[in-house]
């Protein structure tokens, strides 16, 4: 059998948030808090992302691939049609339980997940 040459390790999501700009760490924290204000929403931190579950229900994930915000959202990309800026991930099996994504890169785009978590 082959030997696996695994070059460096992976940052873990806690060490992510440590090096963020002090922007996208407030972001980060705003998010957090609209999620936690809904009834019964907990959040598990994990190796690589944060997820805020409502009851056994996952309704959010948050990710950080290099510099950016990645929220993932329990809502159906294709209710929303006229909103060209959530992806559609549905077709991946790590995503299939929340299918939108939104990358977090201005404060318009802040201000339009908070309004979708809103409406979660």
């Amino acid at each position: 059998m082959a030997e696996l040459n695994i070059q460096g390790t992976s940052r873990t999501f806690e060490e992510k948030v440590a090096g963020l700009k002090p922007e996208a760490k407030e972001a980060l924290e705003q998010i957090k808090a609209a999620l936690l204000a809904k009834k019964k929403v907990n959040e598990r931190v994990s190796k690589k992302y944060a997820t805020y579950n409502r009851g056994r229900d996952q309704i959010a994930r948050v990710s950080i691939i290099a510099t950016s915000l990645r929220v993932h959202l329990a809502l159906d990309p294709k209710a929303h049609p006229d909103k060209t800026w959530i992806k559609d991930l549905s077709a991946k099996s790590a995503y299939e339980k929340v299918p939108a994504m939104v990358r977090i890169s201005s404060p318009l785009a802040l201000r339009r997940v908070l309004a979708l978590i809103e409406a979660l």
